[in-house]
C-alpha cells in the first residue's frame, strides 16, 4: 500500500508566535515519533522574513495512520494552544506517494527544501515520465529526497518534494550535473502537458524527523 502524505500550513501571526509554535512542537515530537504509523513529521520554514509561517511533511504507512495521529487528544490539545498565534485555521492537503525517495540522510544534513506544484489534465502519463526522472536524480549525492506526490482529492495536482544539501546543490550542481542533461529529455516529454508549474524554496526549521 503506497505511503500517506500530509503537507500542512500553519498560518502565524508574528516570528514571536512562531517561535512560541516551535517550542509546543517540539515538545509534541517525541510523541508523533513513537506511533507506529509515522514514518516523517518534518518542519520547515520560508526564508522569507515576512512569512512567519511553519511547513510540514508528514508521511504516514497508511490513511487509517493518518487518522490514528489526527485523532490523537494530545495533537487536537496542542493545535487548540496554538490558535491563538494563528492568522487562519491550518491548512492540510493529503497525497500519496508514488514514487521517488523520501530521505537518503538524517534531518541535519539538509538546509534547502524546494516543493514544485504541477497542474496537468494527464496526470498519469506525467508520473510516469517522473517515475524516471527520480532513478536519475537519485544517483546525486546531494539530492537528500525527491518525492513525486499525487493529490487524493485533485484529479490535476503533482507535487514534487525536494531536500538538497544546499540551495547551490540544487541550482549549481544539480542542474548542471549529467543526471540534469540525461533527466532534461524526460522532463521535454510532458513539459506541454503541464497547465501550472508553481515552485517555493524554504530551509530547515530543526524540528521533527524525516525518517525514523
Amino acid at each position: 500500500m503506497p505511503n500517506t502524505v500530509v503537507l500542512a500550513t500553519l498560518h502565524i501571526n508574528t516570528p514571536e508566535d512562531q517561535q512560541k509554535v516551535k517550542d509546543q512542537l517540539a515538545q509534541l515530537i517525541p510523541k508523533v515519533k513513537e506511533e507506529s504509523g509515522s514514518l516523517s513529521y518534518y518542519w520547515f520554514q520560508s526564508d522569507n522574513s515576512d512569512d512567519n509561517n511553519l511547513y510540514a511533511f508528514e508521511q504516514y504507512a497508511s490513511v487509517e495512520a493518518l487518522q490514528a495521529h489526527s485523532s490523537d487528544p494530545a495533537l487536537q490539545q496542542a493545535v487548540a494552544q496554538f490558535k491563538d498565534t494563528f492568522t487562519q485555521a491550518p491548512e492540510t492537503h493529503v497525497y500519496e506517494v508514488v514514487s521517488g525517495f523520501v530521505s537518503k540522510a538524517g534531518l541535519n544534513d539538509a538546509r534547502f527544501i524546494w516543493l514544485t506544484t504541477l497542474r496537468t489534465e494527464q496526470r498519469e502519463f506525467v508520473l510516469e515520465r517522473l517515475d524516471e526522472l527520480t532513478k536519475e536524480v537519485e544517483k546525486s549525492p546531494d539530492a537528500l529526497s525527491y518525492a513525486v506526490l499525487k493529490n487524493l482529492r485533485d484529479p490535476e495536482e503533482i507535487v514534487v518534494f525536494e531536500r538538497y544539501t544546499t540551495d547551490e546543490a540544487l541550482h549549481d550542481v544539480h542542474e548542471k550535473s549529467s543526471i540534469y542533461k540525461s533527466g532534461f529529455s524526460i522532463r521535454a516529454s510532458f513539459g506541454q502537458l503541464i497547465n501550472k508549474r508553481k515552485g517555493e524554496g524554504y530551509s530547515e526549521s530543526n524540528l521533527g524527523f524525516i525518517s525514523k
